[in-house]
């Protein structure tokens, strides 16, 4: 599971963090890339808020179904339902 800190109170309360990161994410547009040891891209998804994603405040955005062919199909996610740690709606430890 990645997660900006690894420690559960600094994380939102959430616990089983393997991987870090140091960077962070725009409410706007950004693009997250995944890749394997090698470099090879594994997914991508390039988000901007022209393209109508779901607004999701206090909520993460989620995937519908795993399709990495559906990555940047906005009908493919939805705002997280699931409340956890200390009340953020997300998907921690889910396949996402």
């Amino acid at each position: 599971m990645l997660g900006k800190y690894d420690d559960p109170y600094d994380n939102g309360g959430v616990y089983g963090i393997r991987t870090t990161f140091a960077f962070g994410l725009s409410n706007i547009a950004d693009t997250i890339i995944l890749q394997d040891e090698f470099g090879i891209d594994k997914d991508r998804v390039n988000y901007n808020e022209d393209a109508l994603w779901p607004s999701c405040f206090g909520a993460s955005l989620s995937r519908i179904t795993s399709d990495l062919n559906r990555s940047n199909d906005i009908t493919n996610w939805h705002c997280a339902t699931t409340s956890y740690g200390d009340g953020d709606r997300g998907t921690p430890g889910e396949e996402n």
